[in-house]
């Protein structure tokens, strides 16, 4: 071939490398955002289910405290007012109810006469809500959110009054729900950095907060008008929204109302995960993906820039390979995964064939991530692809579908065979620790199964079935077999 062509060549191979990347960094783009958006649609669920359960544990609470209260105001020490021996039974009752910050008496006009903790000095309570709904209702009452002037700490009164003989109120018995067991209930949850508990009120009052890793101060704040604040006004009970917090820092919200009392107004618990913590699977994905993309396209330019045309060829055929295969795992990415699928789904259709598909998410992966590290949790989801490739067969379809989630294509393969496949990945994995750098680790998996039937149209369709089994396994204790 003539010197003249060459630059010919080097030009339009370099045109041609060129308008192959520019497709390649759109899928790219189209599955970091695939990702983004399935990340954020998790957090965003859980975080919902961590906020309900702060307010299901809330409303218990209140329920156990009108309870006892209604028991202790028919104590007959109680009803006579005897202050050191209702002290006395308020310090014994203060072991046996850690949730409670203290347990007292007080007088129709407010004085405090005994305490589960010893007063230093006087203490009236006659400007409390708590006291003044019991005194004017005449039954149990909740107090708003304060720092108690008996403990100093932020708590929750609660009140029921105490009936004479002529059917008057003597005295309001009360106890003071010690707040610390938001603090306990997120460390026993685990919150990632930076994520976020915060109560406050219609007003934008910060009640209560809490931080990993403890920051800034912020009872007692009022709050400007933020967008949190308006999602709350505008989204009602409860919702969610992406916004900057009151640190500056992006966040995912889900909130719900703990309380509603027109006098009082509404009172809502709120969980902010870190946006940069809830997309870092996929960011890290994306860096990955980019770098790769690059390093590739740079290398191709060479080739063609000093001719090496075979190269070239063979350099752009592992493009097209890393554009269909998910550079951690090995397996299939999500969009081939699909469209090899709805081919098979079309085949299976046309000739009556039978297939199955699964939806495997490993549980509690976020805390193998915080407990060992992000490296360690791409070992755990590399040796996870080996193992699904090892117990299926050359013919099935396996992919990563998406952050700690797999999908599998099971083939020619009827209801039970599939519940025994599936059942046989959760078995694998929960009784094999998953090798790693840090040493074996382990993991369960939840697996949701749906088999075709003849109602279904598409391939997603019958992987949306399995994805909903999937999600009631979650819900339903982890580590089983849900079948849709």
């Amino acid at each position: 071939m003539p010197r003249t062509v060459y630059p010919i060549i080097r030009r339009r191979v370099i045109l041609l490398i060129v308008l192959s990347v520019a497709p390649l960094c759109a899928l790219v783009a189209y599955d970091n955002f695939a990702d983004r958006t399935r990340d954020a649609a998790a957090v965003r669920e859980e975080s919902m289910q961590l906020v309900r359960v702060v307010a299901d544990d809330h409303r218990r609470f209140i329920d156990s405290a009108h309870q006892v209260l209604n028991v202790l105001a028919l104590v007959p020490a109680v009803r006579r007012r005897e202050a050191a021996a209702c002290s006395s039974l308020f310090s014994e009752l203060l072991d046996q109810y850690p949730q409670y910050a203290n347990i007292g008496l007080a007088a129709p006009d407010g004085n405090v006469l005994a305490s589960g903790i010893s007063l230093k000095q006087p203490v009236n309570v006659a400007d409390r809500a708590f006291f003044q709904r019991a005194i004017a209702t005449g039954g149990f009452s909740v107090g708003d959110f304060q720092v108690g002037r008996i403990t100093g700490k932020p708590g929750l009164n609660m009140g029921f009054p105490v009936m004479g003989d002529i059917g008057a109120v003597v005295a309001v018995v009360f106890v003071d729900l010690d707040l610390d067991w938001l603090d306990e209930f997120a460390d026993r949850t685990g919150f990632p950095e930076g994520t976020t508990l915060t109560i406050f009120d219609s007003s934008g009052t910060v009640l209560v907060r809490h931080q990993h890793p403890a920051s800034e101060i912020w009872v007692g704040t009022t709050l400007p008008e933020t967008p949190i604040l308006k999602a709350f006004r505008e989204q009602g009970r409860e919702g969610s929204v992406e916004t900057r917090g009151p640190d500056g820092r992006e966040r995912l919200y889900a909130f719900t109302m703990l309380a509603e009392r027109s006098d009082a107004g509404e009172v809502y618990a709120c969980v902010g995960v870190p946006t940069d913590v809830a997309f870092a699977s996929a960011q890290r994905e994306l860096i990955r993906n980019l770098l790769l993309l690059a390093a590739v396209t740079i290398a191709a330019l060479m080739a063609a820039w000093f001719g090496a045309a075979e190269w070239l060829l063979r350099k752009t055929e592992e493009v097209e390979r890393l554009a269909t295969t998910d550079g951690l795992t090995g397996l299939l990415t999500r969009r081939s995964f699909d469209e090899l699928a709805e081919m098979e789904f079309r085949r299976a259709r046309r000739l009556g064939g039978e297939m199955s598909a699964l939806m495997i998410d490993i549980d509690f992966f976020k805390k193998v991530n915080d407990r060992f590290g992000h490296s360690t949790g791409d070992d755990v989801l590399r040796e996870l692809g080996r193992l699904l490739q090892g117990i299926v067969r050359d013919v099935d379809l396996v992919g990563r579908y998406g952050g700690e989630e797999f999908s599998v294509l099971l083939l020619e393969v009827n209801a039970t065979q599939g519940l025994e496949t599936a059942g046989r990945i959760r078995e694998a994995v929960a009784k094999s620790g998953i090798s790693t750098s840090r040493g074996p680790v382990t993991v369960t998996v939840s697996v949701g199964i749906a088999t075709l039937r003849p109602e279904d149209v598409s391939f997603a369709g019958l992987l949306g079935r399995a994805d909903a089994a999937l999600y009631h396994a979650k819900l339903t204790g982890r580590n089983r077999v849900e079948v849709a």
